[in-house]
């Protein structure tokens, strides 16, 4: 945009630029000064963007209105009333442009770490596929103690079902044995010749052979 540059009013030539100057004590903030013709029905609600000739793309000032006010606009102190400037369509274009710049540099960037996240990702599969070949070891482990501890308890049943009753009567004639035993030890301890000449007859009773009454 320079001086002299046109000025139109909902695409009508109305004035021109008159001066482009930085405001005193606003940095960055630039005042644009146009000069339009009398009647030209600029109110509250009037806004100014910048446009752009087609072919040699110079600037002009191009002034809407959003129709929320038809207040006129007037000077007050002296000072000429300001109309806001907003962005057009050129400028979000510009806009919408440097974004897409920006998301296809993040686009190109992320590619670049694409082949590492896929080999990130590989090794993962890698690890996962480690841990279910061990798993299904420890399966296989785990099934080989069940059968184990499946024959142990059908041994400890057979155990108690066949040999252990056996057992028991075994028990049982040994100690018959030793009570046996344990009478013809005490039958020698009393009556040791008994061992050579044999137990001793009993005598006879009343109404045997050979009873003798030592009381008569």
């Amino acid at each position: 945009l320079k001086v002299e540059a046109p000025v139109l009013y909902r695409g009508v030539h109305v004035g021109r630029v008159e001066s482009i100057a930085i405001e005193p004590g606003m940095s960055g903030r630039i005042n644009i000064r146009i000069g339009v013709q009398e009647g030209t029905p600029v109110t509250k609600s009037t806004y100014a963007q910048l446009g752009y000739q087609g072919v040699t793309g110079l600037a002009y000032v191009s002034l809407n209105d959003d129709g929320s006010s038809a207040e006129l606009l007037s000077a007050a102190g002296g000072e000429p009333p300001r109309i806001g400037l907003r962005p057009s369509v050129f400028d979000s274009g510009l806009d919408m442009i440097a974004t897409i710049g920006e998301l296809a540099e993040r686009l190109r960037s992320g590619a670049k770490d694409f082949p590492s996240l896929v080999g990130d990702a590989r090794g993962a599969f890698a690890s996962l596929g480690a841990l279910s070949h061990k798993l299904e070891e420890r399966s296989l482990a785990f099934d080989r103690m069940s059968t184990s501890l499946e024959e142990v308890g059908n041994a400890a049943r057979s155990f108690n079902d066949e040999t252990l009753p056996r057992f028991n009567s075994l028990v049982e004639q040994l100690n018959r044995d030793t009570r046996a035993l344990d009478r013809v030890l005490n039958a020698l301890d009393e009556n040791p010749q008994s061992f050579v000449f044999g137990a001793p007859r009993k005598k006879p009773g009343p109404g045997e052979p050979g009873f003798s009454d030592g009381g008569r």
